[in-house]
């Protein structure tokens, strides 16, 4: 199995350790990697080759809305998604809807992030499953010419 690689954006409301902790009880040994406003604020950051392994997902926290990196867009949370648009962009919230870490909104995050997966993994397999339904129809019924 290969190892999850998560990269957490924003200022934490809870210790670093707990994070480990709640990605490492889903995922088991992961690795988490985190952005602090001295990355963000000072200059344009290049999330895609960061550790040398594909990105799992990108979980965004309390940021601000304008700074340097965020480039030509309005927000951090803007820039992320489109710069890294096939790395998925979970925005994590508190209850009132405010961007901040806790413990339960990274973890409805995550949950949503497995949900995401699972309709990928369901989009793949019905797409499978008609392209192998069509070559059966092509080979066997031999109607097209």
């Amino acid at each position: 199995m290969k190892q999850k690689v998560f990269i957490i954006v924003g200022w934490l409301n809870i210790p670093k350790e707990i994070v480990y902790e709640i990605f490492n009880e889903r995922y088991g040994y992961c690795k988490c990697w985190f952005v602090s406003k001295d990355h963000y604020l000072q200059s344009r950051f290049s999330y895609a080759n960061t550790t040398g392994k594909k990105i799992t997902a990108i979980f965004v926290g309390p940021v601000p809305h304008k700074s340097f990196a965020a480039g030509k867009h309005s927000s951090m949370v803007t820039e992320l998604c489109i710069a890294n648009s096939l790395t998925p962009v979970y925005v994590c919230r508190n209850k009132s809807g405010i961007l901040k870490f806790t413990k339960s909104s990274l973890q409805q995050a995550i949950i949503v992030h497995e949900k995401h997966l699972q309709q990928q993994k369901n989009d793949e397999d019905r797409a499978f499953m008609e392209f192998k339904q069509f070559i059966t129809e092509l080979f066997f019924n031999q109607t097209l010419f």
